[in-house]
């Protein structure tokens, strides 16, 4: 009877030692390898976004093979026009020389360009000259300088200058027009915005 009791002893201390070591072979294949696990997973994850991105490029990329040669020219005619007709910089002396050539082309008479000063509290304004202003209305309206036009003509004559205003080299918007007769004649004076892209 003695015998069989300790039998059964050493065979429980047997189990005891194997589920220890059953335990810590798995606890230690958990340390190894959960994070290589983790680390799949995460490739997985990244795999599907992967995919996904793929098709919306593919998508997008299906949707331009079907735009005709046509329209691709037309736009990028409208690009190249934009780019043109709106500077990097004010370039106010080149845009001065195109009034210069369209009062000549359009025989227009005592041609006076200045830059609009702030208005004074009292409703008047003040004008000056190209130099004085011009620094005042580029901080003032970052990407837009603006300019006051007179001249003497027929009307005629000033209806074809604001003619050719959109065909200028430069992206004009035509803010105010005042028409009167002085000394027998028509003066025309125009306020106009000319545009570039600012660098700020």
């Amino acid at each position: 009877m003695t015998g069989i009791s300790t039998a059964s002893k050493k065979a429980r201390g047997i189990l005891l030692v194997a589920s220890a070591l059953a335990v810590s072979s798995a606890l230690s294949y958990f340390l190894v390898f959960a994070p290589k696990f983790r680390e799949v997973k995460r490739l997985q994850a990244e795999l599907i976004v992967a995919e996904a991105d793929m098709g919306k490029a593919l998508e997008v990329w299906g949707e331009m093979s079907h735009t005709s040669r046509a329209d691709i020219d037309r736009l990028e005619g409208i690009v190249l026009t934009w780019r043109d007709k709106v500077p990097v910089s004010p370039d106010a002396g080149t845009l001065l020389e195109e009034f210069g050539r369209q009062a000549v082309r359009q025989n227009l008479r005592a041609l006076r360009i200045s830059v609009p000063e702030k208005t004074d509290p009292g409703g008047g304004s003040t004008v000056s000259g190209p130099g004085g202003g011009e620094k005042e209305a580029e901080e003032k309206t970052p990407g837009e300088i603006r300019f006051r036009v007179a001249f003497f003509s027929t009307y005629k004559e000033m209806a074809a200058f604001l003619d050719g205003v959109p065909r200028m080299k430069r992206l004009l918007s035509i803010r105010n027009l005042e028409v009167s007769e002085k000394e027998g004649e028509m003066e025309t004076t125009l306020e106009l915005s000319a545009f570039y892209r600012s660098r700020r």
